[in-house]
């Protein structure tokens, strides 16, 4: 096996399965590369025993996170950029291999991690700025003010399994939503590098979560009334 998966990742840490319960679990996902069958990436025992943490986590982090400001999203989003820099080629490597990519074009989608960034930070932050309306009515001044709604659930997809997520990830958390990330069962690897360059820049406790699995690890989650918004990239 090329790589290892972690396990979830919740409470700012991995938690990987022991023996025993490795012995118990009701599927075992194996990848290959897609362009090389004999090429096994890894194995992934799926669970859905920490379905409550993973969930409870996120939603601690989120009471945390929507008190911070936005100075100190950006801060935090910064130093996550400045992991996918290091773990430019490593990311790279991985998409190419989970998803059968040139390794060219997975280049291309590892750059775009890292320019989502700034994007995001000069481009997205508007939308979410306070508006007045002077007289929107007699004698009446209006206000919007934009909140955080609460833990978002984010499922990638495996085409672009980084670049697409990550723009949802991105946005979810500059506006002060913690997020738990469902990579597809295909590119399990390349989410667990995202979640290693978050884990890296170090987030307050709970805001960052990863849940690895198949469908109905996603499904179980949908159900927690304590997330509040989903981000679905996939077919019907």
């Amino acid at each position: 096996m090329k790589y290892k998966i972690k396990g979830n990742y919740y409470n700012s840490s991995y938690h990987q399965l022991s023996e025993k319960d490795r012995g118990n679990v009701p599927l075992v996902i194996t990848r290959e590369c897609p362009a090389n069958l004999d090429q096994k990436l890894w194995e992934l025992p799926v669970t859905y025993q920490e379905i409550d943490q993973i969930a409870e986590s996120a939603n601690t982090g989120f009471q945390i996170w929507r008190k911070t400001t936005i100075e100190e999203r950006i801060n935090c989003l910064k130093r996550f950029q400045e992991q996918l820099v290091v773990k430019n080629d490593q990311i790279a490597e991985s998409i190419s291999l989970e998803t059968g990519k040139p390794l060219w074009e997975s280049k291309t989608e590892a750059q775009a991690l890292i320019a989502k960034v700034n994007i995001t930070i000069s481009t997205s932050l508007k939308r979410i700025e306070k508006k007045e309306y002077e007289e929107i009515m007699p004698n009446t001044k209006g206000t919007i003010n934009y909140r955080p709604i609460g833990p978002c659930l984010i499922i990638g997809p495996f085409n672009f399994p980084c670049h697409l997520a990550n723009g949802q990830i991105v946005n979810a958390l500059i506006a002060g939503n913690s997020i738990i990330f469902k990579p597809s069962e295909k590119t399990s690897y390349s989410g667990q590098l995202l979640i290693d360059c978050f884990d890296e820049a170090q987030f307050p406790n709970g805001v960052i979560n990863l849940i690895q699995g198949n469908g109905e690890s996603a499904t179980r989650l949908i159900k927690e009334k304590s997330i509040k918004g989903v981000f679905f990239t996939g077919s019907k």
